[in-house]
């Protein structure tokens, strides 16, 4: 048997915050994903979609996933857990790698990005454009329009 547990609570099945509510906003606070979401200047954002609840979906699945096929190759099942607060701090690795091997602290950078240029929104006399190079070629494509 291959079963699975998505935490409702948002904290997993153990620990001293198990019992409290798990809502996406909350997780991304906790998680830091607000500490580094918004303006650089600015406080603090919540993302504009559920981001965290949409990922746990789909690790969710990935896990499900990955226990069927051990359960497939080796016939034996296994119990996952999943849940908000572990699955945001999952999709922050690349920002807790850049501060252990770099020094590198995350912060806020509103639409750029805090190594890639450009690759931000840019106002318009009517809008917004959002212009991304991420390499040397893109880069030379972009100057020259």
């Amino acid at each position: 048997i291959t079963s699975c547990s998505l935490s409702l609570l948002g904290y997993g099945q153990t620990g001293p915050v198990v019992q409290r509510g798990g809502y996406d906003s909350i997780a991304a606070a906790v998680s830091g994903l607000m500490h580094i979401t918004g303006h650089e200047d600015g406080e603090p954002v919540r993302p504009g979609v559920a981001m965290t609840d949409l990922a746990t979906g789909l690790y969710t699945y990935g896990a499900i996933m990955a226990g069927l096929l051990q359960r497939y190759k080796t016939g034996k099942g296994l119990h996952i857990d999943c849940n908000l607060l572990s699955t945001q701090v999952a999709c922050l690795t690349h920002v807790a790698a850049n501060y252990l091997n770099c020094k590198i602290e995350a912060k806020r950078w509103g639409t750029a990005h805090g190594s890639i240029v450009p690759y931000q929104a840019f106002k318009t006399k009517d809008g917004y454009i959002v212009v991304g190079a991420g390499n040397d070629h893109q880069f030379v494509t972009v100057c020259k329009v």
